[in-house]
């Protein structure tokens, strides 16, 4: 882990090796406001044309209320969080993901991910390990959207 110091603030600049990842360990990422326009791109990039996504009107009619994200950019936002939060620049794979969704998100809403190691070991020459973390979205509210289990080989020092 590299780190620079600038005044009391301690900032992470790169990603952890598997080594720093202990069990029981436990990483909160910054938060991230999911934006109209976002939800509209992706949307639009995906083929998501269901009514819920695509039509306003029948969004505000709809049980949900308003505009309503996709559970895919969801996770693709809180992956994006967790990448830049913890392996950057040392992330080597994705082996495995296993998702549940708890709650929507809506436009407007803010997402941040808590992280906790749940399995650390390391390959034989110790280059790189294989580690799972359960990460747990949570509106700035507290509800939790998402939670996922995933497995990922980590760059060792």
């Amino acid at each position: 882990m590299r780190l620079q110091t600038q005044s009391s603030a301690t900032i992470l600049t790169s990603g952890l090796h598997w080594q720093e990842m202990a069990v029981g360990a436990r990483f909160l990422t910054g938060g991230r406001t999911i934006l109209t326009s976002e939800i509209r791109a992706f949307v639009n990039l995906a083929g998501m044309i269901e009514p819920l996504f695509t039509n306003r009107d029948r969004a505000q009619d709809d049980a949900l209320h308003g505009d309503v994200c996709p559970g895919a950019y969801v996770l693709t936002v809180a992956e994006g969080l967790v990448l830049n939060a913890t392996v950057r620049d040392t992330g080597l794979a994705l082996l495995s993901l296993d998702s549940r969704f708890r709650a929507p998100t809506r436009a407007g809403d803010t997402i941040a991910v808590e992280i906790e190691v749940t399995a650390c070991r390391g390959e034989s020459n110790g280059s790189r390990g294989i580690v799972t973390t359960r990460n747990t979205v949570r509106k700035t509210n507290g509800v939790v959207v998402l939670d996922y289990d995933v497995t990922r080989m980590v760059a060792g020092r």
